[in-house]
């Protein structure tokens, strides 16, 4: 069995920390992303949202397609198409929310459209990604970029956990 190697991409150096003033700013951004021993992984992002003009919520898009080199998934067909990721068990605790595929990816309205927010608002969005670890020849791979690169407002503070199966150990991960 290949040894597992773990590797995050942190988007946290792709998002634009200083964006031009928006309708809000996001104070804290929290991240938890649980790998499952068949692969998947589930991943909990929590937000704490403060309006500064009323509005109707957030947009959050999540890619779901990338490039990735022959060499490291392991298969040949990554050479000519995008590599492809599957969300399933798609929630937002406690607002409503709208999914629409775009592009390369799925955006989530989220908010009432018939109701204005403002002020600091919490969101928890919670998804299971399937198809997001790569089966390399040398190595396995998690790629994931943690809070995407699609924000145009300024990002506070932000962190992630990364929790592993119960049989795999950090020392494990390269």
């Amino acid at each position: 069995m290949h040894r597992f190697f773990c590797l995050l991409l942190l988007g946290l150096l792709s998002v634009p920390f200083i964006a031009a003033q928006g309708d809000f700013v996001i104070r804290d951004y929290r991240v938890d992303l649980a790998l499952q021993q068949n692969g998947e992984f589930h991943v909990t992002e929590r937000l704490t949202v403060d309006f500064l003009v009323p509005r109707h919520g957030i947009k959050r898009d999540i890619p779901l397609k990338y490039d990735v080199s022959p060499d490291v998934s392991g298969s040949s067909i990554d050479r000519w198409f995008s590599h492809e990721l599957f969300l399933r068990q798609l929630r937002v605790e406690g607002h409503p929310f709208e999914k629409q595929f775009i592009g390369t990816g799925v955006q989530l309205k989220i908010g009432d459209p018939d109701r204005f927010v403002s002020g600091r608002q919490e969101y928890a969005i919670s998804y299971t990604v399937q198809n997001g670890i790569l089966f390399g020849k040398k190595a396995d791979e998690l790629y994931w970029n943690l809070i995407g690169d699609q924000w145009e407002v300024p990002i506070d503070e932000a962190g992630f956990r990364i929790t592993l199966p119960h049989n795999m150990r950090p020392e494990d991960c390269n």
